[in-house]
């Protein structure tokens, strides 16, 4: 908010800048005040104003003085006239960004949510909440039958709540690549059965309110109740609901840099991520693993069977279908000691299941084994891009200081200057072009950060 107040200041300031000399002077102010239409009494004020805000004692304010005067205005409680003009001013340009993007609005159906409005934003935040503790607890849910039990209510308020939020797609405009919130029914409801609606549909069933009466010896041997049990290997679809996660992160990680004054480096961020997905795979995998032996009440010669985990504490099987999981995540599968990693077999159908079911998870710890190693080279290589780019300029410069024969000792000269701007005017060791970035911005937002490197 300070910030935005400062922003907001320094165009106040622009605007009654009519000679664009950089101060402001009494007369100046007033008659910009008039010609924005601000014709209140009390323009005699306005010279005792300026002489309480002029620090320097010059006769007329500086943007650093005309921002303290515009902050002390808002925060004094009996303000002047000439102070009430200004604090009208920013006032009405403070709610000016806001009021623009609430008329970025294309269609105008009926009973359609803004997704700008803190309504659609707190339900995000609150399913997202909800998604990242389904992530981790299906799959226990899954594999473990006394974990099942007692997270039987929050399974199914957390699916009946996915299932609201499908409706909630349906009635919430979305912004389209102008910026503009699209709020037409029909626009939005084509946008929705065509990304993420078969997905979220088929990962919100609540399965179990149709196992509920599984108790029986009969229905739990009948080939129904399997398949039920087996569907719920859908649950995995909210893993790639994870994605649209990442611009929540990306504001949380913005606003700790802020806040705290750091930077938190790129490639930091890329090996948490990694190592954050690694885990989670690991955990379905394992508990994935546990769930097919657990379906067909663990037949002789499964792995739990032959690893004596059948009547084993919970966390003990946990901890063994971690490992599990880590080893066919490594590549390691069948080919290490622990009986974890043995198999049926027999042709059994169970069998069969658990074949594939290891399989499939080899195939996925070998695919995301390959992309660690990748990434973690990426990493690796632009981690210390500046100073490859500082080598790379020093050896340009050496080059052409060879060829023109210049003495050893500007040689040095200049090499020193291009180790100090590496660390000095860098960010924290990072070099970048400012003129090549300024140039990207708008007009408005150049002077800003031009008003606001001259402070």
């Amino acid at each position: 908010e300070r910030c935005l107040l400062a922003a907001r200041a320094h165009d106040i300031f622009r605007l009654l800048d009519a000679d664009g000399s950089g101060t402001l002077g009494p007369e100046e102010i007033r008659n910009g005040l008039s010609q924005l239409g601000f014709d209140k009494k009390g323009r005699a004020g306005i010279d005792k104003l300026v002489k309480q805000a002029d620090a320097d004692g010059s006769g007329e304010i500086d943007i650093n003085e005309f921002v303290d005067m515009i902050s002390d205005a808002m925060n004094n409680g009996e303000m002047k006239e000439s102070q009430m003009d200004l604090v009208e001013m920013m006032h009405d340009l403070l709610h000016e960004d806001e009021e623009r993007r609430k008329n970025m609005v294309e269609g105008d159906s009926s009973c359609m949510l803004n997704p700008r409005e803190l309504t659609s934003h707190t339900w995000d935040l609150a399913v997202a909440v909800i998604l990242i503790f389904t992530v981790l607890s299906n799959p226990l849910s899954m594999a473990f039958e006394p974990v099942s039990e007692r997270l039987f209510y929050f399974n199914v308020a957390s699916d009946l709540i996915f299932c609201v939020d499908i409706l909630k797609h349906f009635n919430t405009g979305y912004l389209n690549d102008g910026g503009f919130a699209v709020i037409d029914r029909w626009k939005v409801t084509k946008a929705y059965l065509l990304s993420w609606f078969l997905p979220d549909l088929i990962a919100s069933i609540p399965i179990d309110l149709f196992l509920i009466g599984g108790s029986g010896s009969a229905l739990r041997a009948s080939k129904i109740l399997k398949l039920l049990k087996l569907f719920r290997i859908t649950k995995i679809i909210r893993l790639f609901r994870l994605s649209r996660l990442s611009h929540y992160f990306y504001e949380m990680r913005t606003a700790f840099e802020d806040y705290f004054k750091v930077q938190i480096p790129e490639g930091s961020v890329s090996i948490v991520y990694l190592f954050l997905y690694l885990l989670l795979l690991v955990h379905w995998t394992g508990c994935l693993n546990f769930m097919i032996a657990r379906i067909y009440e663990f037949p002789e010669g499964c792995w739990v069977e032959v690893a004596g985990l059948v009547d084993a504490r919970v966390s003990r099987q946990y901890a063994w279908c971690f490992f599990k999981g880590l080893a066919q995540m490594i590549g390691l599968g069948f080919e290490i000691p622990p009986v974890v990693n043995t198999s049926c077999i027999d042709t059994q159908f169970w069998c069969t299941m658990e074949h594939w079911t290891s399989l499939v998870c080899l195939y996925i710890g070998v695919t995301f084994y390959a992309l660690l190693i990748s990434n973690f080279e990426v990493i690796v290589q632009n981690a210390n891009h500046s100073r490859i780019n500082l080598r790379e300029k020093l050896q340009t410069a050496n080059d052409y200081m060879k060829a023109k024969h210049i003495p050893s000792h500007i040689r040095e000269k200049v090499r020193n200057y291009f180790k100090i701007q590496f660390q000095e005017k860098g960010l924290s060791g990072k070099t970048f072009d400012e003129a090549a970035i300024l140039q990207e911005l708008t007009p408005n937002l150049r002077e800003e950060i031009t008003l606001y490197n001259q402070q």
